[in-house]
């Protein structure tokens, strides 16, 4: 963590993650100035392993918007245990490092989330928005 970031602990609830949760973080992030970071990224499916009922795919198009696909979660995914996905939220690691280490598994070309670590890395500040 950043010296002198004010420590953010994210509630792991059940509802945290699951497609209502990431319908709020989309209208968090769709609201905020991260939103441009994550252009043209595409579609990603979120996965917990272990709960199939929090896949969710969502579309962040060509301005950043974000938003939830009703496709199958067949394409590109971030994989983690919700342990690691509450690490990642907490900021106790970063995309890069989850990924290298294997704690997140992105299944597309690693090219394509490489070039936007730091937009992932954004994204938590936007999360912590989220509360249900």
């Amino acid at each position: 963590m950043a010296k002198g970031m004010a420590t953010m602990v994210l509630a792991m609830t059940t509802s945290a993650l699951s497609p209502v949760w990431w319908k709020e973080f989309a209208r968090e992030w769709n609201c905020s100035p991260f939103k441009d970071s994550l252009r043209n990224f595409g579609s990603v499916c979120f996965r917990v392993v272990g709960e199939p009922e929090c896949d969710v795919v969502v579309n962040f198009n060509d301005n950043g918007f974000a938003s939830l696909m009703s496709d199958s979660p067949d394409g590109d995914a971030l994989i983690g245990t919700r342990g690691i996905w509450e690490a990642f939220l907490n900021y106790e690691t970063d995309s890069a490092a989850a990924i290298f280490r294997g704690d997140l598994r992105f299944t597309g070309q690693p090219s394509r989330i490489v070039a936007y670590f730091d937009a992932f890395n954004q994204a938590r500040s936007v999360a912590s928005k989220v509360s249900l």
